[in-house]
């Protein structure tokens, strides 16, 4: 007697076929991060670091944020001011000043004129090239 079921071979190539999409977005998902994570910023040497001046910052100046920070360490470049906002969400905006700073010295860094009021914004971190370096997350001044 036969049984209404289904075939051996097609329940077969079913599983298979399954198996092969699973590790096919198994595979994706691996590769996407192992491809983030090596291009990512890369490490400073050790004693790098990123500091503000004095706690005049950050401070919000004619609709833009600005600090004035001092590199010790390594050469640092590619600011960045992450913003996290009162909503929970986090926005970055370029440095729009000194690109690169050397080992020692003081610059000031600030974005361009953003949207966002002071109200909004609930902590800045200013962030470099560098995965292992940025300044202390804190509130406008």
């Amino acid at each position: 007697m036969r049984s209404k079921g289904m075939s051996p071979i097609l329940a077969s190539l079913g599983l298979i076929l399954v198996t092969v999409i699973i590790s096919a977005f198994l595979y994706m998902y691996v590769t996407s991060a192992y491809n983030e994570q090596t291009l990512k910023a890369t490490e400073c040497p050790a004693g790098t670091t990123l500091n503000y001046v004095s706690n005049d910052y950050p401070r919000f100046s004619s609709g833009r944020i600005e600090a004035t920070v001092e590199v010790k360490g390594s050469p640092l470049t590619k600011f960045m001011f992450d913003l996290k906002l009162v909503n929970g969400t986090t926005l970055s905006y370029a440095n729009t000043e000194s690109k690169t700073l050397t080992a020692g010295t003081i610059g000031t860094l600030k974005t361009d004129v953003l949207p966002l009021n002071v109200p909004d914004i609930e902590t800045v971190t200013i962030t470099t090239a560098c995965s292992n370096v940025a300044t202390v997350e804190r509130s406008l001044r």
